[in-house]
């Protein structure tokens, strides 16, 4: 019977087999291929006939896993048995060392290793989120520790886990569709871990990298492990942890080069995908079914595509990356017909895309930036990107939306962007996403809607060449930078002539303006022309009365008023948040900046509320580079922008056509005369420039500091007469103020104070008012110009002081209590009591200054002896350097005597390292001994008073990468050690006689002024007299 049964098998194959082409045959290990036809299945055995005519037998358990498979679905075929008998009574399918694949009901055919062309087809998830329109979610996560673990499974599942900060925190997995917990476990585990949740929310897999007892599959209904997996070899080093499915898990493993994909429920192998593992989880993806494994490879640049089920490469993806090395995401959309991958580097993206179907690439799209880095840095902890389910975009770093068609933004979550610790995100559909809302230690896990009228709206807009941010907002006239004159500073013959524009005499007779009741900001607040007289005042806040009590009101509003005439012109409410930052010479125009983006720059007419233009003065350029930081109108057709990173454009309105510009960091705006056809730059780190404001050139240079610039500079001023300029430097330990005179460009003082001034401005043309500490009631000191000495202290009584004045007097806002209103003041300092009493008797000498005796010590350690041929200039350093300063203090009319009251040191510490004596160095050892022995030398000028206390000091700092200096003249044979150290002298010895000394420096108990007054809208009142203990 039995033979009866082989020979009816045997027959029904050879007739079945007769029509089936010629297919290449693989061994199991891999080393042999052969075309050929299957002709039968005999004794355990396949009769194949081969292409070239002759008849071979091959044992079944000698074919690879996938010819094996096709003899068995061929013998089922064609005789409609399941099994075939073998000689021995045995099935002739031999036993499998791993599982056999298995296609479940409307998932993908099975990869083929023996086709060669795209294998990969759509392959959409069967879950979902399950979210339907008009669901809400809601999951508060408590007031316990911050929210850390946030675990979204690889494709869209209506599961999502969250836990604590601490390592032993319960962790609970929630059913977005019912907001319930559906599972928890308490394991030990830590952030980094390797861990994925599985799409059905039924298991959780977890690699503790501090135990390393394998991959633990846990029951999140039971809470307790119930897989063990261990991986081959030793000491296996996991880079990825994921779920295929519900029931496959993936782990990448790059010590042995290889993916292995295990059932979880019986623990075996299912594949293994011999190939190398990505480095992170940002290198690979699931697709939604499951079915694939999506994987880039660093090494050669390589995206390929596996099953899952079998292991079998299902295709390879070109890709467009050119530099771009890394893959910073990958990701399937949620119906699995595309693949979305991110790629970064240090200075350029990319987002590539293909089609599912075909294997084609069907998007690329190159970034020269991050597109987020325009809003700065935002620490988000999620996956980079995120497909919309429509296809239309991805979001985008969890905070902004990218448009497909266009590349660009469409939409951004203010509330996010620039901040730290964003949670991880994910989008349901093409409209609501799942974000969390709250800070510190109180979470929401929301289903957040976006607005679609305001998504289309933007998409509008960038297609037209607008951005998403001005949604709503009225329209920007693109920034045309063609054409521009690139401006470098340069010296020049002087050329300024001081012009001063006036107030009129109805304004200038006028010293006091009622603005209403209510608070207001000195910040926004600015004059316009002298000869418009006008002036535009911020108002923040309206006083409340109810049950009688009185409370503030927040407003928005900005008041235009007549100086002349003592009465409000207009009033205007900004539609959205914006900061004023300059009126227009004729005082109707404002010019506003956006908030908080900082990039855009808008004009309204104040008198009528219209909207003139609005633009972005730096749109092409990146991060910081296109934040405005400062601007203000030339005229009333012309603006003068600075950015963040000082790059400075003057734009002809209204076409927003850039004229002239400097480049970055090449100079800062100071100041300006009041009539702006002027303004002073500062450039070369200390060099003052004067600029026609009309067409770019410079119209002379102002003297430089000799000593270096003395601080940060925080304000600058034009004297009423605009024939002096004062600027304010602030340092770590007091101020510096600078006067130029403008006549010809000189320095004429240079005043060193104790204290450390927040601002200035001139009163009149002999004095400068410097500002104390904001928003405290300390005095403003009085500044006389001519002797450089503090010399009274005013208070302004209520009062929020402008520091900006278009005739010369003090201008400020008293803001008395309730019901009484705030009014503009302006007052004109010194008063004429305080001229009265500031006799010429009550001046003290200077310590440092004309008139002045000074001590000279040079100390100057370690000096050269026995120099070389070629470094005379070394010779004699000590008393070189002591007839210099000599010689500069007789220049400033000081005398040099022992024993005087102040003492300038002038000074170079040297400390000599011990040079290595090992004779087996190496050249570049040579070298960096010799370095470091010529290292510490440090030069320093400073003046000191009789009891020792420092008034003033110039300290050399190193420049990184000075060293390449050192050896220039460098004769060969030359001893390097010795040459190295002399170099160094000769720099110590340049930069002091480059220091330079102060210009005037008084006591510092001088400095404090000689008498006090508090200032009031009905006149001064002195606090303090000069008294024989102030002389």
């Amino acid at each position: 019977m039995q033979m009866y049964v082989r020979a009816a098998l045997i027959a029904s194959l050879f007739l079945a087999c007769d029509t089936v082409a010629a297919r290449q045959w693989i061994t199991r290990d891999g080393r042999y291929r052969i075309e050929a036809e299957l002709l039968a299945v005999e004794e355990g055995q396949v009769v194949l006939r081969r292409q070239d005519g002759p008849v071979i037998r091959v044992p079944l358990d000698r074919l690879s896993f996938s010819d094996v498979k096709y003899v068995n679905d061929a013998v089922q075929a064609s005789a409609a048995v399941s099994t075939i008998v073998t000689k021995s009574s045995q099935v002739a399918r031999p036993a499998l060392e791993e599982p056999a694949a298995v296609v479940e009901p409307g998932t993908p055919p099975l990869a083929d290793s023996n086709m060669s062309g795209w294998q990969v087809v759509p392959d959409p998830t069967r879950l979902g989120f399950g979210l339907k329109p008009g669901d809400s979610v809601d999951i508060k996560v408590g007031t316990g520790p911050l929210v850390t673990l946030v675990l979204f499974p690889a494709v869209p599942s209506p599961f999502v886990m969250l836990g604590g900060r601490n390592v032993d925190d319960t962790r609970q997995v929630w059913d977005l569709r019912t907001g319930s917990i559906s599972g928890s476990l308490k394991a030990h585990f830590y952030e980094h871990d390797k861990s994925a949740l599985s799409p059905d929310g039924q298991h959780f897999a977890l690699l503790n990298t501090e135990d390393r007892d394998g991959i633990q599959i846990w029951s999140l209904t039971s809470g307790k492990v119930v897989q063990t997996i261990e991986l081959p070899g030793k000491s296996p080093s996991v880079q990825m942890v994921d779920f295929a499915g519900p029931n496959r898990v993936v782990i990448g493993d790059s010590r042995a080069n290889a993916y292995f994909i295990f059932d979880i429920r019986s623990g075996k192998e299912i594949c293994r995908i011999d190939t190398e593992p990505v480095n992170s989880r940002r290198s690979y993806a699931i697709s939604p079914g499951g079915s694939f494994l999506a994987a880039y490879f660093r090494s050669d640049q390589r995206l390929e595509v596996y099953d899952t089920r079998n292991g079998i490469r299902a295709g390879t993806l070109g890709v467009d990356i050119g530099r771009y090395t890394d893959s910073a995401c990958l990701v399937f959309s949620p119906d699995g017909k595309e693949l979305a991958c991110w790629f970064g580097n240090d200075s350029k993206t990319s987002l590539q895309v293909w089609d599912m179907t075909s294997g084609q690439r069907v998007l690329t799209r190159h970034f020269e930036k991050h597109p987020v880095e325009q809003f700065g840095y935002t620490g988000y902890s999620g996956r980079e990107i995120d497909w919309l389910a429509d296809g239309s975009g991805w979001l985008l770093h969890g905070v902004v939306i990218l448009d497909r068609a266009t590349g660009k933004i469409v939409w951004q979550d203010e509330g996010s962007l620039g901040k730290t610790g964003v949670l991880p995100r994910r989008m349901v559909d093409a409209s609501r996403m799942l974000a969390f809302s709250g800070e510190r230690e109180e979470h929401t896990l929301r289903l957040v809607s976006f607005a679609d009228d305001e998504i289309a709206e933007a998409r509008k807009l960038v297609a037209a060449g607008g951005e998403a941010a001005d949604i709503g907002l009225p329209p920007v006239t693109q920034a045309n930078v063609e054409g521009i004159r690139k401006m470098l500073p340069q010296d020049v013959a002087w050329a300024y002539r001081a012009a001063p524009v006036l107030l009129p005499d109805a304004a200038r007779s006028r010293d006091r303006l009622a603005l209403g009741p209510g608070s207001f900001d000195r910040l926004q607040t600015f004059f316009s022309r002298p000869d418009a007289a006008r002036i535009v005042v911020h108002h923040t806040g309206s006083i409340d009365v109810t049950l009688g009590k009185v409370s503030l009101r927040p407003s928005d509003l900005y008041q235009l008023h007549d100086l002349c005439t003592g009465k409000k012109v207009a009033q205007f409410a900004a539609p959205f948040k914006t900061n004023l930052l300059d009126l227009s010479p004729n005082g109707k125009l404002g010019l506003f900046r956006i908030e908080p983006d900082q990039d855009r720059l808008d004009i309204w007419d104040l008198e009528t509320g219209k909207h003139v233009l609005a633009f972005r003065p730096f749109a092409e350029e990146e991060g910081r580079g296109r934040l405005v930081k400062w601007a203000c109108f030339l005229d009333e057709e012309h603006v003068m922008t600075e950015s963040s990173t000082s790059r400075l454009i003057a734009w002809e309105l209204p076409e927003c056509r850039a004229l002239y510009g400097y480049p970055t960091n090449k100079g800062s705006i100071v100041g300006m005369t009041r009539d702006r056809r002027v303004l002073f730059l500062l450039s070369d780190g200390n060099t003052p420039r004067m600029i026609d404001t009309s067409t770019g050139t410079p119209l002379g240079t102002l003297a430089s500091f000799e000593e270096g610039k003395p601080g940060v500079h925080t304000e600058s001023d034009l004297s009423r007469d605009e024939r002096r300029m004062a600027s304010l430097f602030v340092g770590s330990g007091g101020a510096t103020v600078t006067v130029w005179d403008l006549n010809d460009g000189s320095r004429l003082q240079q005043v060193a104070l104790p204290m450390r001034p927040w601002g200035l401005v001139w009163c009149g043309d002999d004095y400068v008012l410097l500002e104390g500490k904001p928003g405290k009631e300390e005095f403003e000191s009085l500044l006389d110009v001519e002797r450089g000495l503090i010399v009274w202290n005013y208070r302004m009584s209520a009062r929020a002081d402008l520091w900006d004045s278009p005739d010369g007097r003090h201008w400020y806002l008293h803001c008395p209590s309730y019901p009484k209103p705030t009014e503009l003041a302006a007052a004109v300092l010194p008063d004429a009591e305080t001229k009265a009493l500031l006799t010429q008797d009550a001046f003290p000498k200077p310590l440092f200054g004309p008139g002045a005796t000074v001590s000279l010590e040079t100390r100057i350690e370690g000096v050269p002896r026995n120099l070389p041929p070629g470094w005379e200039d070394l010779e004699s350093v000590e008393e070189g350097l002591r007839d210099h300063f000599s010689r500069q203090l007789q220049g400033r009319q000081i005398r040099v005597a022992d024993g005087a009251p102040a003492r300038l040191l002038i000074e170079i510490t040297y400390q000599k390292k011990k040079q290595s004596q090992d004779s087996a160095l190496t050249p570049l050892d040579e070298i960096r001994s010799a370095l470091a022995a010529a290292a510490d030398l440090t030069p320093y000028v400073a003046l000191f008073e009789a009891a020792g206390n420092r008034l003033w000091e110039r300290k050399y700092v190193h420049v990184e990468g000075s060293e390449i200096a050192l050896f220039e003249g460098l004769a060969p044979g030359s001893n390097l050690s010795q040459h190295l150290q002399l170099k160094r002298w000769e720099e110590a010895v340049r930069w002091l006689r480059s220091a330079g000394v102060p210009y005037l420096i008084y006591p510092p108990s001088a400095q404090r002024g000689f008498g006090d007054s508090v200032i009031t809208p009905d006149g001064s009142h002195v606090l303090r007299k000069p008294g024989k203990a102030n002389r």
